[in-house]
């Protein structure tokens, strides 16, 4: 695993993971009513390849594990994006 300015790769908190959904384009959904989630984020050009499997959004937990931040980076293989360009912006 490289280190780079936040850390490692994949990014361990949420903090991070903010910070490099937001160097890709996506924006965060400020509106959060009953049930909404605290950090989710969508990109205002992208949308997912299938909608059935990966809706329009990414929720960014406050509790991250290794295997969140797994299943983020493949949520970003659904807009595009390879794990090479996430890596860059980390």
């Amino acid at each position: 695993m490289p280190r780079n300015a936040m850390g490692t790769f994949p990014p361990q908190n949420q903090k991070h993971w903010c910070k490099v959904l937001r160097k890709l384009g996506f924006i965060e959904n400020k509106r959060v009513g009953i049930g909404g989630h605290a950090k989710k984020f969508y990109h205002p050009k992208k949308h997912s390849s299938d909608f059935r499997v990966q809706p329009d959004f990414i929720v960014v937990q406050s509790n991250m594990y290794k295997q969140m931040s797994q299943k983020i980076i493949k949520e970003l293989s659904y807009w595009g994006y390879s794990k090479k360009d996430i890596e860059d912006c980390c």
